[in-house]
């Protein structure tokens, strides 16, 4: 699936209806699933989260632009955050199955929507730009609403798509594709706005070179909180984490005499910025970052303070965990083996396979872990500790895949149940069988090539780990086999099937056999260590 967010801010965060009507906008469309509605009522803002396929994502925020744009009048607008229109800025941001430039595509096409049918001047930012000295929203919205009518009649500062005159009550939009932003706040124990603002300036990045890079900032004040913020645009967390963040304002607050009191996230943010911030405070601590998703977490919440003017509910703020992306989280073993014995088809092979291989990972994460702990000069980014790291992502994609086998399967039984009683109706049945087929081939080979990976990692790291864990170590060697040989037979059984288009079937069949000579090797090396550990 071509998977794509999109977050649009809106000058509403008082009125709840208003906010509301919005938000229905959105839900009602078809194809796409509302994350998140985020007010502030001190900015007078409101963040929205929705993501799905991508025409249908399109298709909601040209709604929901449409809609803000019949309950908000600018000319009556105030708030504590810059601002230039109803719908300040429009972000489109690629999640999954879909690439930059697509989104850029589908940007522009939205824009183009807006000005035309809307009547709302739309600037282009950030990858969609038109210019290099539009990419920067900062320097667009610079002016803000009162001052954008004026803006606008210089040349360099031309809407890309709508009329060259503001919209008096709609204001004027930003659209765009970019990656993954987080609306990072960090709370300080001042209500003096001044302090936070020279905070501000010395962690936005500046054109010198100093300051965070990828990261914008201004200071100001949440009456609603008590407190001022460091509020935070992170616009490449790759690069600038939120708990880099968090760590340069406490030292910029310490040296201004202040203290750091928690921090926000405003929106939601992706799962690994918080497992990063986790790796990084059980470093601080003396511990493996190699520790599951849920532990990573809560450190993260615990050490950033996430908790200090709102709970932090991370069900409701981390962007996997509401799309699903995690779907076996809830399904107990007993629930999951319950259902491989029943006679229905699926779940079958090849999601046991996937769950060997799980578990497999599981204990290559606690082996690595625990010679880790008990290695004589144990730090963070060790070869041990980059290897629990390394085990638990292998974890997870291993329980995703536990999943997308079942769904993969469900699809093939979908496309035969397809009418066929015209030739027309035959060809697209063909045609989804096929391209379901596809799907049933790739994953099981995909949990083969992961269990490969899993067997190199625990190779790489056997003979630093301590005696006592010999059975475990045993335990992750058989389990990593065990999905191997498994999702091979799966593999294979599907091949059987010739529904398949040559080529692909010809593809899959050469990464079988590579999988399975790499696979082969490393049992070989693997069996003879386990055989002398017990």
């Amino acid at each position: 699936m071509r998977i794509v967010e999109c977050v649009p801010n809106f000058s509403e965060g008082r009125d709840r209806k208003v906010i509301d009507e919005i938000a229905r906008e959105i839900s009602s469309t078809a194809g796409v699933r509302l994350l998140d509605v985020d007010p502030g009522p001190d900015a007078n803002r409101t963040v929205v989260t929705f993501a799905g396929e991508a025409e249908a994502v399109g298709e909601a925020a040209f709604r929901a632009v449409r809609k803000a744009a019949e309950l908000i009048d600018m000319r009556r607008h105030r708030g504590t955050h810059p601002r230039m229109g109803a719908t300040d800025v429009c972000p489109f941001v690629p999640v999954s199955g879909i690439g930059m430039d697509e989104c850029v595509a589908l940007s522009k096409a939205v824009a183009r929507r807006v000005g035309e049918e809307l009547g709302i001047p739309v600037f282009l930012y950030e990858k969609s730009a038109s210019a290099d000295h539009r990419r920067s929203l900062a320097d667009i919205r610079r002016g803000e609403y009162e001052g954008m009518a004026a803006k606008m009649l210089d040349e360099k500062w031309r809407p890309d798509f709508g009329p060259r005159e503001l919209n008096p009550a709609a204001g004027a939009t930003v659209m765009g594709a970019r990656p993954f932003l987080i609306a990072y706040n960090v709370n300080l124990d001042t209500t003096t706005v001044a302090l936070a603002r020279r905070i501000a300036r010395e962690v936005r990045e500046k054109k010198d070179g100093t300051g965070l890079p990828a990261c914008r900032a201004i200071g100001w004040d949440m009456p609603g909180y008590g407190c001022v913020q460091i509020s935070m645009n992170l616009v490449d967390y790759a690069v600038t984490p939120p708990h880099a963040a968090f760590e340069e304002v406490r030292r910029l607050a310490r040296d201004a005499g202040l203290r750091v009191t928690g921090s926000e996230i405003v929106g939601l943010v992706p799962m690994e910025a918080l497992l990063m911030a986790g790796r990084f405070y059980l470093g601080r601590q003396g511990r493996s970052g190699g520790q599951p998703q849920e532990e990573l977490i809560a450190v993260a919440v615990r050490s950033l303070g996430l908790d200090d003017v709102a709970p932090f509910d991370p069900a409701a703020k981390i962007l996997e965990k509401r799309l699903g992306a995690r779907p076996l989280a809830d399904v107990s073993v007993a629930a999951f083996v319950d259902a491989l014995s029943s006679d229905r088809p699926s779940p079958g092979g090849g999601s046991a396979a996937a769950l060997s291989s799980a578990i497999g990972a599981g204990l290559i994460a606690m082996v690595a872990g625990i010679g880790w702990r008990k290695g004589s000069d144990p730090a963070p980014g060790s070869a041990l500790d980059r290897a629990a790291v390394e085990a638990q992502a292998l974890k997870e994609r291993f329980l995703g895949l536990a999943a997308d086998d079942e769904e993969a399967y469900g699809a093939v039984v979908a496309a035969h149940a397809m009418p066929s009683k015209t030739e027309d109706e035959k060809r697209e049945r063909d045609a989804r069988v096929a391209a379901a087929m596809t799907r049933c081939v790739d994953v099981p080979l995909q949990v083969m090539e992961a269990s490969a990976r899993g067997l190199d990692l625990l190779r790489s790291i056997m003979k630093d780990c301590p005696a006592n864990v010999a059975s475990d170590t045993a335990g992750a060697f058989h389990g990593l086999r065990s999905g191997a040989a498994t999702a091979r037979a799966v593999v294979l059984v599907n091949l059987k099937e010739e529904t398949l288009p040559p080529g692909e079937a010809k593809a899959a069949t050469e990464r079988l056999q590579a999988a399975r000579a790499s696979i082969d090797a490393l049992c070989a090396d693997i069996e003879a260590h386990v055989a002398r550990l017990l």
